[in-house]
């Protein structure tokens, strides 16, 4: 169920396909006051809105996914409105302001995202024995087979350590789970986090108390952490499956046979039970399908929706009733053109959630802390210059949510010294994403000299955790019969430089996934206007990494078309594709100065044969799936150094600040500076990649990954004279 918290609007609340609106005002005043977001709403949404404000009762519907984008829109406009109307408020007496610069009382207030925590449990079983044959005696033989495959043990058995059996030939693989805390931030690391699992005693083997240093920006390995355990409870899969078939497209006749030659119609049937007494959530099955079929034809399904998705047919159910069954009836065309070509039928793949929780497991006294900043202001008064105003701000660098613990300003070095600001206990300020806190205002009497604090700031990052309980079950395919061929191109570019002569390489990767040889090969391959093909020698064939010279008859190029036909395999010199073999075909493609509207898309066709001939396996690529843009770039960059005197003689500060103006990011960019003779550099913010020699003097470099578009890097460094006769003002020179 879905809450939506309208504030003074009222709520409303969205649950299986049902829409209650509590609202304190009329439907046709509600869009009135929302009048920007009613262009997200179909006709019918908008009408069951109406109806359920009207009616104040539940209402079904068929556009849940639309009326949640819809109010969730709505929720967060209604905050930000209400939030900038709040005054912000200062006090001179002591307390903090709670609201302060930026900050609420409530995280839901404020802007900003949430360290992830992931609870992630499954149940991963198998079904041991073949669920394809009436009698599990009658196909022994075929386990023997299958044993070998399935298993890690030397022997070619399954160990009772890897597999526990239980009733009707399942066996458990998986019973498991991890808390996975991640750092969704590009930009920041995150540090000392800590925290303390508890759970409902179904674990074993986790550590009660955790602590972990940092985890690195989002992308970056360490960038999450990961605390793996057992759990205890035995769960036989409360879902199973039974599944038919036949290749003679009778449903009342089992066969696995097929006929040579000839177009195959192979019937299907699958057929799942809830053996629970509560109703299972969120099934997906998905039946890989044989890699050459055609006129896939989903003859009938009870409930739920099926698709076709990347040779895969997949079957949702979005609830199956306790003790319930759920039938789906389809068929495929397969065309064997070979006695020995060999096929699996599909291994089916099952995945469900329950109501159930296995281990019910959260985290208390999570804590966690990222970058910020602690300021205080002095100001000394007018007329009276003993006197110095201040008062202190803490700004939310991350971009977490963060939420105030302590706040404490003291003088140094003064006894008994006041508290000056007091985050009072039990009072909550939290920070949205670069959110900013002010305290109350202070007067203090130094008798003019510059004031200096003990200061306290206490804070920690907010989490959310989000639990995942689920169960796969595995059922293993029979073998039928086809050959499996696979192609794809990688090209060794992303995006193409505008008004430039640049080459590329096409590298075809073909490969023979079944379990006979092919004896013909094609590609054929279309570039556009202003793409020059390579010539025919400039065209490279390897065979699992062994290079063979293309005969020049097998190259044919005409009209921006590159067509390859590798025919007669089993006589040539690198002999004919066999199983579990892989060709790559590498050649150079020349974009000839591109203006920006200009773009390369390229189809592609490839084709494998057997011996003797059969029905060809075709793959074919095209529009978006070739498509490499053209990119007009040009760099902007901006540099800058400056040169401060410090309060020590002799030594100076060196400030390098370069600045990306780009619309992209400037990659590999090299900064240099040089050091003044009879100086010597020291205190580096950031070190220098390598250094050499010039004139006689010594240049730093740095070499900077990445500067990312509108954003500048900052070098600083101090110099320090060696001997008087050091002038400074070489310092200026720059590189």
């Amino acid at each position: 169920m879905v809450h939506y918290d309208l504030q003074n609007f009222g709520t409303v609340e969205i649950n299986r396909k049902k829409i209650r609106c509590d609202l304190n005002i009329s439907a046709a005043k509600f869009f009135q006051e929302l009048s920007e977001f009613e262009g997200m709403l179909s006709k019918r949404g908008k009408q069951t809105i109406e109806t359920a404000i009207k009616s104040k009762r539940e209402e079904k519907t068929k556009e849940q996914d639309e009326l949640e984008a819809f109010f969730a829109r709505c929720e967060k406009y209604i905050r930000q409105r209400l939030s900038s109307m709040e005054i912000n408020q200062q006090t001179g007496s002591g307390k903090s302001d709670t609201q302060g610069k930026e900050g609420g009382s409530n995280p839901d207030e404020v802007e900003g995202e949430r360290i992830l925590v992931k609870v992630e449990e499954k149940l991963v079983a198998k079904y041991r024995y073949n669920f394809l044959a009436d009698q599990k005696d009658s196909i022994a033989e075929s386990e023997e087979e299958n044993s070998v495959e399935d298993s890690d043990d030397e022997n070619g058995e399954e160990s009772e350590e890897d597999l526990e059996e239980f009733p009707e030939g399942y066996g458990i693989l998986t019973r498991e789970g991890q808390v996975v805390i991640q750092n969704i931030a590009e930009d920041q690391r995150i540090w000392d986090i800590s925290g303390r699992f508890k759970h409902n005693g179904t674990i074993e083997k986790v550590e009660e108390e955790f602590f972990i240093k940092e985890l690195n920006r989002s992308g970056e390995e360490n960038s999450e952490y990961t605390e793996k355990y057992t759990i205890k409870a035995d769960k036989e899969p409360s879902l199973k499956l039974k599944e038919d078939i036949s290749t003679i497209n009778d449903p009342n006749t089992i066969t696995y046979s097929l006929n040579m030659d000839q177009d195959n119609v192979v019937f299907f049937k699958l057929d799942l039970i809830n053996t629970e007494e509560y109703p299972i959530q969120n099934i997906e099955l998905k039946k890989k399908l044989f890699e050459s079929s055609s006129d896939v034809n989903v003859k009938s399904v009870s409930v739920g929706e099926h698709s076709l998705e990347d040779n895969y047919l997949i079957w949702k159910i979005e609830e199956l009733e306790p003790n319930g069954q759920a039938s789906l009836e389809f068929t495929l065309t397969v065309h064997i053109a070979d006695k020995d070509e060999k096929v699996r039928s599909g291994t089916v793949e099952i995945k469900y959630s329950a109501v159930n929780s296995l281990t019910a497991l959260e985290i208390e006294n999570f804590e966690a802390t990222g970058e910020n900043m602690v300021s205080t202001s002095e100001e000394q008064e007018e007329e009276k210059p003993d006197i110095f105003k201040g008062f202190l701000e803490y700004e939310n660098l991350s971009p977490y949510i963060a939420k105030l613990k302590k706040v404490s300003v003291k003088e140094s070095e003064k006894e008994d010294a006041p508290e000056l600001v007091n985050l009072d206990e039990g009072t909550e300020v939290f920070l949205g994403a670069r959110g900013v806190w002010r305290s109350n205002e202070w007067e203090i009497d130094t008798q003019g000299k510059i004031p200096n604090y003990e200061k306290t700031v206490q804070f920690i990052l907010l989490h959310n955790l989000e639990a995942i309980t689920s169960t796969t079950v595995q059922v293993d395919d029979v073998e039928l019969a086809v050959a499996i061929f696979d192609a794809n191109v990688v090209y060794d570019l992303e995006t193409i430089e505008s008004f430039r002569e640049i080459s590329f390489n096409a590298t075809h990767t073909l490969t023979n996934g079944g379990a006979t040889p092919f004896d013909y090969l094609s590609i054929e391959q279309t570039v556009p206007e202003h793409f020059k093909l390579p010539e025919k020698e400039e065209l490279k064939l390897t065979k699992d990494g062994k290079e063979y010279e293309i005969p020049a008859d097998w190259i044919h190029v005409e009209d921006r078309k590159l067509n390859i036909k590798m025919d007669g395999l089993k006589d040539s010199e690198m002999g004919m594709f066999e199983p579990n073999q892989e060709i790559q075909i590498i050649f150079p493609i020349v974009a000839q100065s591109l203006s920006p509207e200009d773009e390369f898309i390229s189809p592609i066709t490839w084709k494998a044969n057997t011996l003797p001939r059969g029905e060809p396996i075709i793959i074919k690529e095209e529009g978006e799936a070739t498509k490499i843009e053209v990119v007009h770039r040009r760099l902007k960059v901006f540099r800058g150094k400056s040169i401060q005197a410090t309060d020590s003689e002799g030594v100076y500060k060196i400030h390098l600040k370069v600045r990306n103006r780009s619309e992209f990011p400037v990659e590999n960019y090299e900064l240099r500076d040089r050091v003044p003779a009879k100086f010597e550099m020291q205190d580096p913010n950031i070190e220098p990649t390598e250094t050499e020699k010039m004139d006689g003097r010594k240049v730093l470099i740095w070499n900077i990954d990445e500067i990312p578009a509108g954003g500048e890097v900052e070098i600083t460094y101090t110099i320090h004279a060696k001997k008087d006769s050091a002038e400074a003002a070489e310092a200026q020179f720059s590189m």
